[in-house]
């Protein structure tokens, strides 16, 4: 949106990739504002195949901040933001989308002003989706039943003024068997300055996000009481939290990809004792990259994946073995580029079609300065085998 006009609608643009045959299909969902605050959509989540409600399996839904002139109900605060969604009208198909909807609560029918945007969520095996997001000084935790009905919840809570706001940085993930990861970190509400000593913090849940508790399953609090940014039980580790990406080995073991300032690309792993363990890369990395994924194979072999932004603009990617603990050197996926200021919003998963080989699955953006700013948008299917042997 670099050469738009502030105010001018923008398409909201969702796009499909065949791994049989590499194309593409795109399509538009809705319309954003140039220039709003948080203009980028969320994820895409799909309906499952077995979803309660027939009439939505394998739609796929999205939620985005809505221009006024393509809003049945235009907001008019700017924190909490107003999300609004869309779903598809057919199966897997990006090209037809329904109208703009509103978020409703589900049992009072009142707007819901969230941002639920970001890493993590996703459907559940009831059919419940789960969405975590930025709120009003705090991370937000947003759910919508198979009745397409909405609860918004406080989960993580910062002060009234959105100091200390843990919405500035958080990562969270759902995994197969409804277990839900979330990482926080203390910083102001420009993500800068915060009163709270800076520090990483990370919490779970393994009732489809009911009740939550710390690494160790100690300090239970509910998704209705919600818990302080403050509470150093749930501490990680010290040190201003810019980027985090949650996984867990196969034995259900959290790990955390970090890269904490001034140090290496790091793997932060929970052992006995509500104790976190640390392994380091050999690579520097700025606290501000920004931009960093991870995956983990039926093996326990760690993909890791980052584009070092601030320090030397190339995306990165190491196999971490032996339970999170040993690197090996870096393969350059994508070196730096004359003209770009930096590598970001990098994106990544593993997945395995019916009938071809586990495959890894990147994508990011690079910032270009000159003649004039813009952006591209790069994406790269790589067989996990490659990633495995770095070839």
């Amino acid at each position: 949106q670099a050469d738009c006009i502030a105010g001018q609608p923008l398409d909201i643009i969702v796009s499909s990739y065949n791994t049989t045959n590499g194309q593409w299909t795109f399509g538009v969902a809705g319309k954003s504002n140039c220039g709003g605050a948080h203009n980028l959509s969320s994820n895409v989540w799909r309906f499952p195949d077995n979803y309660p409600n027939a009439a939505y399996r394998g739609r796929l839904i999205i939620f985005f901040e809505a221009h006024p002139n393509f809003d049945s109900e235009p907001c008019v605060i700017s924190t909490p933001y107003g999300m609004r969604y869309a779903i598809s009208t057919n199966p897997d198909d990006v090209t037809s989308w329904g109208q703009v909807q509103v978020m409703k609560d589900g049992d009072t029918n009142a707007t819901i002003n969230a941002h639920p945007m970001g890493p993590g969520g996703g459907f559940d095996s009831t059919g419940m989706l789960h969405q975590l997001g930025q709120g009003s000084g705090s991370v937000a935790y947003l759910r919508m039943d198979t009745n397409l009905k909405f609860k918004y919840y406080n989960l993580i809570k910062g002060s009234s003024n959105n100091v200390n706001s843990p919405g500035c940085a958080w990562n969270a993930k759902l995994f197969p068997d409804d277990t839900i990861f979330v990482a926080w970190g203390t910083g102001g509400g420009d993500c800068g300055d915060a009163v709270d000593p800076y520090v990483l913090r990370f919490a779970k849940s393994t009732d489809r996000g009911n009740t939550w508790t710390n690494a160790a399953g100690m300090n239970l609090f509910t998704k209705e009481s919600g818990i302080s940014f403050g509470n150093s039980t749930f501490d990680v580790r010290a040190g201003y939290p810019r980027w985090f990406v949650l996984g867990r080995l196969n034995n259900g073991t959290p790990v955390i990809l970090d890269a904490p300032p001034g140090g290496e690309v790091a793997i932060y792993k929970w052992i006995a004792g509500n104790t976190w363990s640390v392994a380091q890369s050999t690579q520097p990395a700025d606290q501000f990259t920004n931009s960093g994924t991870m995956a983990v194979d039926e093996n326990d072999n760690v993909l890791v994946y980052v584009a070092n932004s601030f320090r030397d603009g190339v995306t990165y990617e190491w196999v971490v073995t032996s339970g999170a603990t040993n690197w090996s050197t870096p393969t350059i996926l994508f070196p730096n580029v004359s003209g770009s200021r930096y590598t970001n919003r990098l994106r990544g998963t593993v997945i395995a079609p019916q009938g071809q080989n586990p495959r890894v699955l990147l994508g990011w953006s690079v910032w270009y300065e000159t003649p004039v700013a813009y952006h591209n948008i790069f994406f790269l299917d790589r067989l996990v085998s490659q990633a495995l042997t770095q070839t």
